[in-house]
């Protein structure tokens, strides 16, 4: 059945993993199923902190940074945009170890995360408010300026749940920001259900553009923009991650030292997304398409 409207799902595909995608023609989006349960997750996110992708990302902190910071950079651009107080707060759900709360705190910005990773989460404990389990377990007093959701809501079952957490803590002036997988995008058109992102794992529900701004709107948020995500990665993490998505492979020395830092800006396949409160405060605030 289908996790957003319950209704019967259309055989698609199989992932990398034992369980088979499957399409919800209503929905207009692709879901594992069954879903694993919470148990399996968490063992395949450890698995992976420490021999997959998550450990590519922990030894790869150099591209991270320059991924974070121009993230902020476009973040920041876009309340200027829109006509937006400077944001002073920032929500990272799926912070991971930190590292962009790290990115965010050099901008000035006060920063909060949520991770369900306990061994990631002890790295970004140290020098930022974080927490675990559930999202509705983090004792917040006051709502968030910014929140990012940074290759996140492909990983969850309950999408409307964490868009409705999200805006009922969203300041008024404050915008959400998503990044995930785009079935629109160039890379579905061609690789269709053997693109990686079918990894048949972690990847619980892959979207389309329209799709997203769905669930977002009975989620009570308004989508401001969405469009193609291009991100600046190191060229050696791309090549790892790139193979370790694609094939499931190890890419990590592939490539020699001096060619492992060369910036590569590059579209994989992604969206971002921008929403903020269906009833904002009057602004200049006008409906973007990326």
């Amino acid at each position: 059945m289908c996790p957003l409207c319950g209704r019967q799902l259309e055989a698609a595909g199989v992932g990398r993993g034992s369980r088979a995608y499957h399409r919800c023609p209503w929905c207009d989006v692709y879901a594992l199923a069954p879903l694993p349960t919470p148990e399996e997750l968490a063992a395949h996110y450890s698995a992976m902190y420490e021999r997959g992708n998550y450990r590519v990302a922990r030894e790869n902190p150099d591209s991270n940074h320059r991924k974070f910071r121009s993230a902020i950079v476009g973040a920041l651009g876009e309340y200027r945009r829109l006509g937006l107080p400077r944001p002073r707060s920032v929500l990272d759900i799926g912070c991971f170890d930190g590292a962009f709360l790290d990115v965010a705190a050099g901008f000035g910005l006060t920063t909060y995360g949520f991770d369900t990773m306990p061994e990631a989460l002890s790295t970004a404990a140290a020098r930022h408010a974080v927490w675990s389990g559930a999202l509705e377990n983090g004792a917040v007093s006051a709502g968030f300026d910014m929140v990012m959701m940074t290759d996140v809501v492909e990983h969850v079952a309950t999408p409307r749940e964490y868009f409705r957490w999200v805006a009922a803590h969203l300041t008024p002036g404050g915008l959400l920001f998503i990044t995930t997988p785009d079935l629109n995008s160039w890379a579905f058109r061609m690789l269709g259900t053997g693109w990686g992102m079918f990894d048949g794992s972690e990847h619980l529900i892959l979207y389309t553009r329209s799709a997203l701004e769905r669930v977002l709107s009975t989620a009570g948020l308004q989508t401001v923009r969405i469009g193609s995500y291009w991100k600046t990665l190191t060229l050696g993490y791309f090549v790892a991650i790139a193979l370790h998505w694609q094939f499931g492979a190890d890419g990590r020395s592939m490539l020699p030292a001096w060619l492992r830092t060369v910036p590569l800006r590059i579209n994989v396949g992604e969206m971002i997304a921008v929403a903020r409160l269906a009833s904002p405060p009057e602004s200049g605030a006008s409906l973007l398409q990326g």
